[in-house]
């Protein structure tokens, strides 16, 4: 017997990496609910990946990398690399909102990526199991649709 899915609002435990990355993109500007390990770091080493992959093919179009002379190539390859990295960045962060929100805290912490221990504590915090506190940032996305409604009336 399957269990059923859960709604996108709340996190989905252990689910499958095709899984992970449909909720990844379904839920591109979803700053609100929860995400679990699993939808987490199946999306991050997915995104790691990538950027390697993309940081080695710049590398190799353009071997004298190192003197600051990029080919031709290499100027196309990280304009594409540079051009990703904006697509994915609005999603990344929303994502790891809700990876915070599953661990009970409030996405204010992200802020300390702006000091020296930020990466280590966004690591530390990503790695976390589910915390069922967090269930206080689950929001129906109809809740949230219906506050959109009502304040496009209260204006008009």
């Amino acid at each position: 017997m399957d269990t059923p899915t859960p709604p996108l609002y709340s996190p989905y435990q252990n689910c499958s990496y095709p899984v992970a990355l449909q909720r990844f993109v379904q839920k591109w500007n979803v700053f609100s609910g929860r995400a679990s390990r699993s939808e987490y770091w199946y999306v991050a080493g997915t995104l790691y990946v990538i950027n390697v992959i993309m940081m080695w093919i710049v590398n190799l179009s353009s071997p004298q990398i190192a003197e600051s002379q990029l080919s031709a190539a290499g100027v196309i390859f990280l304009a594409i690399w540079f051009l990703w990295g904006l697509i994915v960045a609005i999603p990344t962060l929303a994502l790891t909102f809700r990876r915070f929100h599953d661990a009970n805290l409030s996405a204010w912490w992200l802020l300390l990526v702006f000091t020296g221990i930020g990466a280590i504590f966004i690591l530390v915090v990503s790695l976390l199991p589910s915390n069922p506190a967090g269930a206080r940032f689950d929001k129906p996305m109809v809740a949230l649709e219906t506050d959109v409604d009502a304040a496009a009336e209260s204006v008009s």
